[in-house]
């Protein structure tokens, strides 16, 4: 389902347009089983467990998993402290000029085992944390464990995600202060959210008549996505209210750019349950539909890369980056532990 990346990496808009990823409680990586208190997961993909049967049967003492960042610095998920192996995948990066992330955006709860080294994370700590800072969020969590949690409970031996990003960005990622008002910047995002939602809504209004002639896949993925999203707005009317201090130049990276890109990516997906649509109807209100979309991607494509000035990085040297840090972590263990 992206193919389309294979043949044309050159820029947002094409990757957007070529972009697909199911909602997480649809994806193989976070459906593996998974039994914490009062809750259970049974429901995994067939890819789920095609991998926790070889995992099962070979015992290996390395997992890595083939994750990627997107459009952050590069950083690091290990099963626990190794320090050996730190200083000589920082060089790894350094050489394929792979800045480091000064943090991990994927979880309010991350720790951190060095610069640009975190602690894995699984299924657990989301309860853990939501049961303690965020409890209304705990009947939201319909989803499974990551293969980390799952070879770490049932396997054991060492694991680690590599996150790489698909472009890089000249703009500065790091915890000083913007010029941006923290306050200011979460309530513009909030705005944009919502008439985000209402765009996504109305669209998908117009193309419902069509549903029987969509790619059933891509129209689920792009329904699931689009309530999941109302539900991150309604999150977000309920949190306390942010600091009144500058944004970090972090911070706004986050709440302002990936909020464009974050957009984008789910335009892209629209746009290609249109375009399927046409492909089959011929219908001129889908054309248009298509054509408006297009437009909006255009425009919004135009200012992400004014303010983010984003470039392709060539997958090669992403192979690199993470076939280097499993044999650097290989030898380290093999002569360290």
């Amino acid at each position: 389902m992206n193919e389309g990346w294979f043949n044309d990496f050159s820029s947002l808009i094409s990757m957007a347009k070529s972009h697909f990823r199911e909602p997480i409680e649809d994806q193989y990586e976070w459906t593996f089983p998974f039994k914490y208190k009062n809750y259970q997961w049974t429901h995994s993909r067939p890819e789920a467990d095609a991998v926790k049967e070889v995992l099962k049967s070979e015992k290996p003492d390395l997992l890595c998993g083939l994750h990627h960042v997107g459009f952050y610095n590069t950083y690091y998920y290990f099963s626990r402290d190794l320090p050996a192996a730190y200083p000589r995948l920082r060089e790894l990066a350094q050489t394929l000029n792979l800045p480091f992330s000064e943090q991990a955006p994927d979880v309010p709860f991350g720790k951190a085992l060095a610069p640009g080294f975190y602690q894995m994370y699984g299924l657990k700590d989301y309860f853990d944390y939501y049961s303690k800072n965020e409890p209304e969020k705990l009947s939201r969590l319909k989803r499974g464990a990551c293969s980390d949690e799952w070879y770490e409970d049932t396997i054991g031996g060492f694991s680690f995600n590599c996150e790489v990003p698909l472009f890089q960005s000249s703009f500065k990622k790091n915890n000083e202060a913007s010029e941006r008002n923290l306050k200011g910047l979460l309530e513009n995002k909030k705005r944009k959210n919502l008439v985000n939602l209402q765009y996504y809504e109305e669209l998908l209004s117009k193309l419902e008549p069509f549903f029987a002639f969509s790619n059933p896949l891509l129209l689920n993925s792009v329904l699931k996505s689009v309530a999941n999203a109302k539900l991150l707005l309604e999150d977000s009317a309920s949190k306390k209210k942010p600091e009144d201090r500058k944004a970090t130049n972090f911070e706004l990276f986050e709440n302002d750019i990936m909020t464009d890109i974050s957009d984008l990516l789910l335009l892209g997906q629209i746009w290609r349950v249109t375009k399927h649509i046409f492909s089959i109807t011929k219908e001129t209100l889908t054309i248009s539909l298509m054509k408006a979309v297009d437009q909006k991607m255009s425009a919004l494509t135009e200012s992400i890369n004014r303010r983010g000035r984003f470039v392709p990085i060539p997958i090669q040297k992403l192979v690199k980056m993470q076939l280097g840090s499993t044999l650097v972590i290989a030898d380290v263990l093999l002569n360290n532990v």
